[in-house]
């Protein structure tokens, strides 16, 4: 009985021993898990991420952002140009970093193929510049890249610092304004009508161009033959059935020219002719237009020069009397200086000889135009 009781009295005692034991125990402490860092908590500051310092061989690898010294955050780079990126950094740990030490990619747009850098060795405390040679994309938007120093045994340590620009949109081209057509020009009239008709012509280089085509001058127009004979109000050249010369006489009126315009160009034009015979198919030559300032007509007016120098135009044939509007006078020296007298003469004589001797009358016969094209 003794012997029960005191094995239940031990079994007690080490039930309470039991009890105070395990209220004493500290609880388990849990395991951290490691979560990784994510895009979003890149930079605290402009250009870097804090990291932890990394401990090795009794002292403490770490890396601090102070500048960036070219390419600010979103400078803007054009598609595809070359640039170098450079950051100050500086050695914030108490170990040196050694050689090998590198600046590698780490996350974004690389924005080159190399995938790390070197970096040269930085006594604690110090400051280093670090540069990567870089190419912006080609298509637009904003970019980043991020990088971070890795010692030479593969850790990574310090603020990871990157590089952000933005590559712009090509610009929309303006397109080129749209030139506004000349508007039709007026018609010349037919022959009998007024003998002054003028319509403006714009022109986007030499502002008002005119077009004139001045009257004649009754009193003087007419015909002088070689043997003196003067015939007002017709025009006619070339040689009669005589065998005798005949030349035209042809006066304009030009008041209506301001006498301070610029002459751009001048010419005739036959609107209407017809022939005696063929003058053109003989020796005569090609009718050849002079200025001569021969005042009233008379008998003394028949000056014939068998060349074609000094001459203002010349017409060889029926096809350039069609086309004599196409033929500038070539200069407008002489008609600028008749301005200011508001008369411009002119001679009309076949150039070869005065007659072809063939005892046929070969005559041209016309009442032209004198077309001048001004700036006034």
């Amino acid at each position: 009985m003794v012997r029960w009781r005191r094995l239940l009295i031990s079994w007690l005692v080490l039930l309470a021993l039991a009890c105070t034991f395990g209220q004493g125990l500290p609880s388990p402490t849990p395991t951290p898990i490691f979560t990784p860092t994510t895009e979003a908590e890149v930079a605290l500051a402009p250009t870097m991420t804090p990291a932890p310092p990394v401990s090795g061989g009794g002292c403490t690898l770490n890396a601090t952002y102070v500048a960036d010294v070219t390419i600010p955050d979103n400078t803007v780079v054009q598609p595809g140009a070359a640039f170098t990126k450079v950051w100050r950094v500086r050695n914030s740990g108490t170990c040196d970093w050694e050689t090998g030490t590198q600046l590698v990619f780490v996350s974004g747009e690389p924005m080159t193929a190399i995938g790390a850098v070197p970096v040269p060795a930085v006594a604690a405390g110090s400051m280093t510049d670090i540069a990567v040679d870089m190419t912006a994309p080609t298509t637009p938007g904003t970019y980043k890249s991020v990088w971070q120093l890795q010692s030479p045994e593969g850790v990574r340590f310090g603020n990871r610092i990157y590089v952000q620009i933005v590559v712009p949109a090509p610009p929309t081209a303006t397109p080129l304004p749209t030139e506004t057509p000349l508007p039709t020009e007026t018609p010349l009239p037919p022959a009998g009508t007024p003998a002054v008709f003028v319509t403006p012509i714009p022109t986007p280089v030499w502002g008002d161009l005119l077009l004139e085509v001045a009257s004649f001058d009754p009193v003087s127009r007419g015909q002088v033959k070689g043997n003196g004979e003067v015939r007002m109000g017709v025009s006619n050249c070339g040689d009669t059935e005589d065998n005798v010369g005949l030349e035209a006489f042809l006066s304009y009126d030009i008041g209506e020219i301001p006498d301070d315009a610029t002459i751009v160009n001048v010419w005739l034009e036959f609107p209407t002719y017809d022939t005696l015979g063929d003058p053109f198919a003989g020796t005569l030559g090609c009718i050849t237009a002079f200025e001569q300032d021969y005042g009233t007509l008379d008998a003394g007016d028949y000056v014939h020069l068998p060349t074609s120098r000094g001459a203002r135009q010349r017409y060889c044939s029926l096809t350039d009397i069609a086309n004599a509007d196409q033929r500038f006078f070539g200069t407008t020296v002489g008609l600028e200086a008749k301005l200011a007298g508001n008369r411009y003469q002119i001679r009309l004589q076949f150039d070869a000889h005065e007659t072809d001797g063939d005892g046929v009358a070969d005559v041209f016969r016309s009442t032209p135009r004198l077309f001048v094209s001004y700036i006034p």
